[in-house]
């Protein structure tokens, strides 16, 4: 009996090695992954208020404008990507969820709407 016991508390100890360096993996992967959406926050950030100090800084009616419109669509990009990142690290977002965000004053109410188009449902 103390011969299975052993057996049996030495597989129990390998699994629990093999689960230990398992969830040490996927935590670095988490990790890793939050890093590099974190650098793509700040580039594209920092993309789009390059071309908003050259739109302040021109003089020519055009170029301003193709420069704010440069700015509009990298900020509209990131804007749909920050959702999908929350997205992400929720297990499920519900209207009642962001219902809550918007009386915390977490998300505006007019960005109400946008979450539920990433919900897959129709703006209320």
């Amino acid at each position: 009996m103390e011969i299975i016991l052993a057996w049996v508390s030495a597989g129990l100890g390998v699994a629990g090695l093999v689960y230990g360096i398992y969830q040490n993996r996927l935590k670095v992967s988490i990790e890793r992954l939050a890093t590099l959406q974190a650098w793509e926050v700040y580039q594209s950030a920092y993309q789009a208020l390059g071309w908003f100090n050259n739109a302040i800084d021109e003089t020519d009616a055009h170029k301003k404008e193709i420069f704010l419109a440069q700015a509009h669509a990298r900020l509209d990009s990131h804007y749909s990507k920050t959702i999908h990142n929350i997205y992400t690290h929720h297990e499920k977002i519900s209207l009642d969820l962001i219902d809550k965000w918007v009386s915390e004053s977490r998300i505006k109410e007019h960005a109400k709407s946008d979450f539920l188009k990433h919900n897959g449902e129709n703006s209320a």
